[in-house]
């Protein structure tokens, strides 16, 4: 497990940096088409508001809070 560790960490590497050269290139030409059509433009969410919006819906559900206290966590003893 320990060395698959490093082969899954270069693979997902490759595939983020494949993710990026895709929206570099497409997202241009799809929001212009958007734009002609009077529609949202696709916009890319930084890693922090992704983050923020789901911490902030996983708190209003109570999803990890219910979970924390079915295995009798507290809050220090999640990490």
């Amino acid at each position: 497990q320990v060395a698959l560790a490093g082969v899954l960490e270069a693979e997902l590497e490759r595939g983020v940096a494949d993710l990026e050269a895709l929206a570099a290139k497409s997202l241009p030409s799809l929001n212009a088409g958007l734009a002609a059509k009077k529609q949202p433009l696709l916009v890319r969410e930084t890693r922090e508001a992704w983050d923020r919006r789901t911490d902030e819906s996983t708190r209003s559900s109570g999803s990890l809070q219910r979970w924390n206290e079915w295995f009798g966590l507290e809050a220090g003893e999640r990490d």
